[in-house]
């Protein structure tokens, strides 16, 4: 009685994905490809809220540094209005009003711009700030640290 073998023509193949049971479809990888993308845009979205922080407090120096300056020209109009009606009579009195009124009201202009556009700026920034925080509170590891 002769006895046969058979064998597998072709080489032994190596481990793979599949033969371990981790294909690339499987719970395992979706998941960590899901970790690693919420990850990336975790630190997306941690990257731009920093600099949105960032902006906003390079926004506050600029506007104290604005209001100081506007401080500064004000006393000085103010002082510089002070010695001119001191000089002056009456008659040349009733003529500088209408200047210092209008000084004034440009002042007030100016300031009252420099407000709105701060004001602007930091509702934009606010408004930005809570969508990112938003987006971060739906994210998945934003709930894995809470």
């Amino acid at each position: 009685m002769e006895t046969t073998t058979t064998t597998n023509a072709g080489p032994k193949p190596a481990l793979s994905l599949e033969m371990l049971g981790r294909s690339q479809n499987s719970p395992l990888s979706t998941s960590a490809g899901r970790s690693e993308h919420s990850n990336a845009e975790s630190r997306n979205l941690l990257s731009r809220l920093t600099q949105a922080l960032d902006e906003n407090a390079a926004l506050s120096r600029k506007y104290e540094e604005s209001l100081a300056e506007f401080d500064r020209h004000r006393d000085e109009l103010n002082a510089e209005i002070e010695k001119l009606n001191a000089r002056l009579s009456g008659r040349l009195k009733s003529l500088l009003e209408p200047r210092e009124k209008l000084m004034r009201e440009e002042y007030e202009r100016r300031f009252q711009d420099l407000t709105v556009d701060l004001r602007s700026e930091r509702g934009k920034y606010s408004r930005e700030l809570k969508a990112l925080k938003e987006r971060m509170g739906l994210c998945i590891c934003g709930s894995l640290r809470r």
